[in-house]
């Protein structure tokens, strides 16, 4: 086998390897799901928890208006804390 025909075959390699990578990453972008917790009964769930319950990492879970009374336990999670959605003063992803 020459060098030329060993370079090409690296970079086929190669090539393979990060459109595997790429393909990954994209698929976890992809099936993330929005988790939504409203106490009128109109979203996914009533309580906070159940959201966080059913969430997978890199899932959302939007918190609608109210009060709602429980503990959280993100039951080890990757989270980013609660953020409150720009031009939604009271709507929050938790």
């Amino acid at each position: 086998m020459d060098n030329s025909s060993f370079n090409k075959s690296g970079g086929i390699v190669m090539k393979s390897i990060i459109l595997f990578a790429v393909l990954i990453l994209l698929g976890q972008t992809l099936f993330a799901t929005t988790h939504i917790v409203s106490l009128d009964g109109t979203g996914d769930f009533t309580v906070i928890q159940d959201g966080i319950d059913a969430a997978s990492n890199g899932d959302t879970v939007l918190v609608y208006p109210g009060t709602y009374y429980e503990n959280i336990n993100y039951n080890g999670k990757k989270h980013n804390g609660c953020q409150s959605l720009p031009h939604h003063t009271n709507r929050f992803i938790c």
